[in-house]
């Protein structure tokens, strides 16, 4: 007889919603205390109900909260949110990484996508973009604007090396309509602590 499936609890909603604030664009943050429903109809082919229970202040400021925590966001200003996830990739690289110093780029997110599947190619990050509307979609490849921001933070910081070989597939980090950069590879060349 197999295991009855664990209770929801509402944390499939919180991934999703997750999922979609990492789909937002860097430059523009996300206010609290904002009812995001509106903003997420617009941006997805969704059934009205489902807005990831974004739909009050407080419940904004407990994703907001959650967010910060889990290391997927940064607050400016006091008053807005950014899609950052430094944090997270700070702490799952060395895992996604195991033993090894490098690592081609479309594996190293497979291996990010099984430890939360919130990042591109992510099992809940895959059903929010095949339901993003046309104005919403990202191009296959392109890592989005807050993953390409945090892979380039971690190399600012000296804890990886982004090569782009001309022999091997690469990604476009969208780091803003003007500075594009292919990569192909991930080196860890500082100590993740």
């Amino acid at each position: 007889m197999a295991p009855e499936p664990e209770p929801d609890r509402g944390q499939s909603d919180f991934a999703r919603a997750v999922a979609w604030f990492l789909m937002q664009p860097v430059r523009r943050p996300l206010q609290l205390g904002v009812n995001y429903k509106p903003l997420i109809i617009q941006q997805l082919a969704l059934p009205e109900e489902s807005a990831f229970d974004l739909l009050n202040r407080d419940r904004f400021n407990s994703f907001h909260y959650w967010c910060r925590y889990l290391g997927y966001a940064e607050l400016i200003s006091d008053k807005d949110l950014v899609p950052d996830p430094t944090v997270a990739l700070r702490r799952l690289l060395p895992q996604a990484m195991g033993p090894d110093r490098e690592s081609a780029i479309l594996p190293l997110l497979g291996r990010l996508a099984r430890l939360t599947p919130v990042f591109e190619s992510g099992r809940i990050r895959r059903e929010l973009e095949a339901d993003a509307k046309p104005d919403f979609q990202r191009e296959p490849q392109r890592l989005s604007q807050s993953t390409s921001f945090a892979l380039f933070r971690l190399e600012q910081e000296g804890l990886v090396k982004l090569e782009a070989r001309s022999d091997a597939q690469a990604l476009i980090l969208d780091l803003g309509a003007d500075a594009p950069r292919r990569i192909s590879h991930l080196e860890v060349v500082g100590k993740f602590s």
